[in-house]
C-alpha cells in the first residue's frame, strides 16, 4: 500500500451501475470519508482522482494536504461539495503545487453557498470548456488572479432541501 502512487476513486467503476441509477440517488456517488480517511497517507501518491464523490470540502483538503509533497494530479469529475467550490479551489490553488489539474462536471458544479444570507443553499455553477481550461490553468499556477468560478457562473436561484 505504501508504494501507492494512483488512487481512483469512482462510484461508476461498476458495470452494474449505471449513470441513470446515480442520477436519480442526487446528490450520487459515494461518501468520501467512507473510502479514505484524512488519516490516510500513501508517500508516493502522486495522481488523485475522484468520480461521483460527495464530500465536505474541509475533508478533502486535509487528504489533499496530507500529500502535499507528492500529489502533482487532480481530478475531479462530478464532485459534490457540501461546501463552497470557490474557497475549496482557492486553498487548492495556493497549496498544492499541482502540473495537472482538471475539475469538470456534465453541465453543472454542485455545492454550497456559505454567504450570510444563503449559506446551506446547493448552488449551481454552469461548466462551459472555457471555464474548465481556466480553473485547469488557474490550479496549476499558470494564470494570475482571483479563481476564475465567479458569480458569472453561478445559475440564478438556490434550492434549499426542506
Amino acid at each position: 500500500m505504501h508504494a501507492l502512487e494512483v488512487l481512483d476513486v469512482r462510484a461508476t467503476g461498476s458495470t452494474d451501475q449505471s449513470l441513470v441509477t446515480l442520477a436519480d440517488n442526487w446528490p450520487g456517488g459515494i461518501d468520501l470519508k467512507d473510502v479514505i480517511s484524512p488519516r490516510c497517507f500513501w508517500p508516493r501518491l502522486r495522481v488523485l482522482h475522484l468520480d461521483s464523490v460527495w464530500c465536505d470540502g474541509d475533508e478533502l483538503v486535509k487528504v489533499l494536504l496530507g500529500h502535499k509533497k507528492t500529489l502533482r494530479e487532480l481530478r475531479m469529475d462530478s464532485v459534490h461539495l457540501l461546501s463552497s467550490w470557490p474557497r475549496l479551489l482557492e486553498t487548492v490553488q495556493e497549496k498544492l503545487y499541482l502540473t495537472k489539474a482538471i475539475v469538470d462536471a456534465d453541465s453543472v458544479l454542485t455545492g454550497c453557498s456559505e454567504e450570510e444570507d444563503t449559506e446551506g443553499a446547493i448552488e449551481w455553477w454552469v461548466m462551459t470548456c472555457k471555464l474548465r481550461r481556466a480553473i485547469s490553468n488557474w490550479l496549476c499556477c499558470r494564470t494570475r488572479g482571483k479563481c476564475p468560478l465567479n458569480k458569472d457562473y453561478l445559475m440564478h436561484g438556490y434550492y434549499r432541501e426542506a
